[in-house]
């Protein structure tokens, strides 16, 4: 909530080969090696983000996060 600075959401899962993951940096959360996308509503008159990570298997949700301003 109140985040300073920028928050970047990088989501490349959308279909080409996929590559193993062999490390993960110190800034970042989440890492998932498979095929995805991600659906992100604005709400609360843009002062909500909110990001649902669907997972390729049925549907089933991988992740969600919420950022508020």
């Amino acid at each position: 909530q109140n985040p300073e600075g920028q928050i970047y959401l990088t989501v490349g899962t959308g279909g080409a080969e996929l590559h193993s993951l062999s490390e993960k940096a110190t800034f970042t959360v989440n890492q998932y090696m498979g095929h995805g996308f991600l659906k992100i509503f604005f709400n609360n008159n843009g002062q909500t983000l909110t990001g649902i990570f669907y997972l390729n298997q049925k549907g089933a949700i991988g992740d969600t996060f919420k950022i508020s301003k």
